[in-house]
């Protein structure tokens, strides 16, 4: 019988679910489906029964998830896209200017932020939050000096 000291912690877990490189992002349903993202921008959903749904390779590292019906918003690196929840299938992606870091959904937007850093300058130069419509249409872009570590929006 093992010993609290050498108890081994995939031993104890009914269910173990693998993306195959190291999470940078995750992303929990209501109804109980997992998306995780990775480092090197491997997508992975599993539903609730640990069964996997869809595998995507975007590129690059995921940071950030953001839901609506069956659009899947995610920054992946550089990008914003958008994919089908259900199947996985990508809708649209578009480049910002530096990195894509959060997004959030906003009155019926998608709205994401992201920075450019220098590294002479150890800083962030210049920042954005860019507004899209849920079907990749650029609504606005809004730039500023500083950077905007996080977006949400609250609801009324």
């Amino acid at each position: 019988m093992p010993t609290a000291g050498n108890m081994d912690l995939e031993a104890a877990a009914w269910m173990v679910r693998s993306l195959g490189q190291c999470v940078s992002s995750l992303f929990q349903s209501q109804e109980g489906d997992l998306i995780a993202g990775g480092w090197d921008g491997r997508m992975r959903m599993w539903n609730s029964q640990g069964d996997v749904i869809w595998t995507i390779e975007a590129g690059d590292r995921v940071s950030d998830f953001a839901r609506q019906d069956d659009y899947l918003f995610a920054t992946c690196g550089l990008h914003v896209s958008a994919f089908s929840y259900s199947s996985g299938e990508q809708l649209w992606s578009y480049a910002l200017e530096g990195s894509a870091d959060e997004l959030t959904i906003h009155n019926g937007q998608v709205m994401v932020v992201s920075s450019v850093y220098d590294i002479e300058h150890n800083d962030f130069l210049e920042s954005a939050v860019w507004c899209y419509s849920f079907t990749g249409e650029l609504q606005w872009v809004s730039r500023m000096s500083e950077r905007p570590w996080t977006i949400f929006s609250i609801k009324r």
